[in-house]
């Protein structure tokens, strides 16, 4: 365990006396151990993300090797990495919690939501602790990428688009946390439904950022948003997603989702019956239930 992390920990060396480094140690073994506690996952009830950074001081390198903490846990489960969500897609959003880029998490091939018998999808609020409501766009890697790549590469490395709806957790205890923390925290990743995939032409993937997006619960328009509300639009998203993950030494394997961001305002769940609409794409519907 202690390989996890011992880089982590090499700016202590520097700054910080014998006891202090012993108690940072002793923290960081605990929090990591009991964040990838395999007894803590199969729990049923939800429960709140660890806010790390009021224990000890953490950065964003720290914070996505706790991440990789997860992704381990969810191994011995033979739980398999579906593919990767980003986060805070916006300069004011991960300036605003400290940060000097967006972030991305690890979607798991337990977090796709199925549907039931009938085909409908539905979600308990009861199985979170904050769930919220997010739309975005998905994409397949038609290949595996091992190095970074330039825009113009993008095309030759993703076939299919969908839509999609995320279910996010933001179930932090309180509101003293920082962007560390959701890395750490997996970006709150929780569940998420796919459509239909469509092939990605260079044509529909110019158009994607000029859809427009609504959010219906009941029939009544709770958010609006349009397709380029990540980053500069949905290559640039991409790109750096992209090349973030290639950089941080996850896996790109072929076949692997990217979602790239949020598009409408963070809206929190509620019991209803939402419709998601992007423009030219078929409605996606999901059904949270009390």
């Amino acid at each position: 365990m202690l390989s996890q992390f011992r880089h982590q920990l090499e700016w202590l060396n520097l700054f910080y006396p014998l006891r202090f480094k012993v108690l940072v140690l002793f923290c960081v073994f605990f929090s990591i151990n009991s964040f990838a506690d395999p007894n803590i996952k199969q729990s049923s009830d939800p429960m709140p993300a660890k806010v790390f950074s009021s224990e000890y001081p953490l950065n964003e390198r720290q914070a996505y090797n706790l991440q990789r903490s997860f992704i381990q846990n969810a191994h011995k489960h033979n739980d398999k990495v579906m593919g990767y969500k980003a986060g805070l897609m916006s300069v004011s959003a991960f300036q605003a919690l400290s940060l000097t880029s967006p972030v991305t998490g690890v979607l798991l091939e337990s977090s796709l939501l199925t549907p039931d018998s009938a085909g409908d999808h539905t979600y308990s609020l009861n199985a979170a602790l904050n769930l919220m409501i997010e739309q975005e766009f998905a994409f397949r890697l038609s290949r595996s990428i091992t190095h970074a790549i330039v825009a113009d590469d993008l095309i030759n490395y993703i076939d299919k688009v969908s839509t999609s709806i995320e279910l996010p957790d933001v179930s932090f205890p309180h509101k003293k946390f920082l962007g560390v923390d959701i890395i750490a925290n997996n970006v709150l990743a929780n569940k998420v439904v796919l459509s239909k995939w469509q092939t990605l032409t260079p044509k529909l993937f110019t158009a994607l950022d000029q859809l427009t997006i609504h959010l219906s619960c009941h029939g009544d328009v709770v958010a609006t948003g349009v397709g380029k509300n990540t980053l500069l639009g949905q290559k640039d998203a991409l790109l750096w997603m992209i090349n973030h993950l290639v950089n941080e030494g996850f896996l790109l394997n072929k076949g692997m989702v990217l979602l790239t961001g949020n598009l409408i305002p963070m809206t929190k769940a509620k019991a209803c019956r939402y419709t998601a609409s992007f423009s030219e794409f078929d409605d996606m519907n999901v059904t949270v239930t009390p």
